[in-house]
């Protein structure tokens, strides 16, 4: 588990699903917004097309997160 701006966000890796997903401007966004320390449910529903689930926005930054790391 880690904990990013005081959220605790569960890494742990399910079974590898083959969907071919791109960051957007709006993922940057959020990701920038997250790091920043605001509210992820406020930022999600702003920046994300899933709206306030926190759910998915946890599961959207942890994509993100290991996108940009797998990239850079």
């Amino acid at each position: 588990m880690v904990v990013l701006a005081g959220t605790p966000i569960n890494i742990e890796m399910g079974p590898a699903i083959a969907v071919e997903r791109k960051i957007g401007r709006h993922h940057i966004a959020f990701f920038r917004e997250i790091s920043l320390g605001m509210d992820m449910s406020e930022m999600s529903d702003r920046y994300l097309e899933s709206g306030m689930d926190l759910r998915r926005a946890k599961t959207t930054l942890v994509w993100i997160q290991n996108t940009y790391v797998m990239r850079h």
